[in-house]
């Protein structure tokens, strides 16, 4: 009769539901730093990230920057710096390139390009995909002589070069991060050459296997 006199007290009855409740309560109190501080890490703020961007490309194009004389293909390197925050970064830099001009000409440019970009996904150390926009203002378009062509080629042509296309970001190797992309411009120029006004214009479409380096803000 003592024994089944205390149980009530402890299992049932009025006093029953306080050792639940009391367990209950404690696990709220101890996991409530944990979920504060995983929420924390989860809603953290996209940093400001400035990295050192470079690379190089091949481009096949149909390009007429003399009467006649269509460009078959040639090579572009590219180095400049890129401001990222987010999905969203933009890139100005230096542009170059080398094209084929007949069978023994060539042509070079200079420019200087602006390129805005929209990045898939957040996870900074994922492999991303994104899409970019490009506009680079060649400031120096040179042609060398070439043969079979009665066309003076100027040496003091200019133009610009427009267009777009998308790629794919490696997760960090280091600190460093890889990216391969393909891309179509149209690639204007116009000259005052000796021969008379020249005005070229054309598709260029390129492959460009690129890298990053942040300088600070590095993921």
């Amino acid at each position: 009769m003592h024994n089944s006199r205390l149980r009530p007290v402890i299992f049932g009855g009025p006093a029953g539901w306080r050792v639940p409740l009391l367990a209950v309560l404690a696990t709220i109190i101890i996991s409530a730093p944990a979920s504060a501080q995983w929420w924390r890490l989860g809603h953290r703020p996209d940093p400001w990230v400035l990295a050192l961007d470079g690379g190089g490309s091949y481009s096949v194009s149909d390009l007429e920057i003399v009467p006649g004389t269509d460009q078959n293909g040639g090579w572009s390197w590219d180095a400049g710096l890129r401001l990222e925050h987010g999905r969203g970064a933009i890139g100005v830099g230096y542009e170059g390139s080398r094209f084929d001009v007949g069978p023994d000409g060539s042509a070079t440019t200079s420019g200087i390009y602006v390129k805005p970009r929209f990045n898939w996904g957040h996870d900074r150390r994922a492999v991303r995909p994104y899409l970019f926009a490009n506009v680079t203002w060649i400031f120096d378009y040179d042609v060398s002589p070439f043969c079979c062509s009665d066309y003076t080629a100027s040496s003091d042509a200019s133009g610009w070069s427009v267009g777009g296309g998308f790629g794919i970001t490696t997760a960090p190797v280091g600190n460093v991060r890889f990216d391969l992309s393909a891309r179509v411009d149209r690639m204007s120029g116009e000259s005052d050459a000796s021969d008379g006004p020249w005005k070229g214009a054309g598709p260029v479409v390129g492959v460009r296997l690129g890298a990053s380096v942040p300088l600070f803000g590095g993921r």
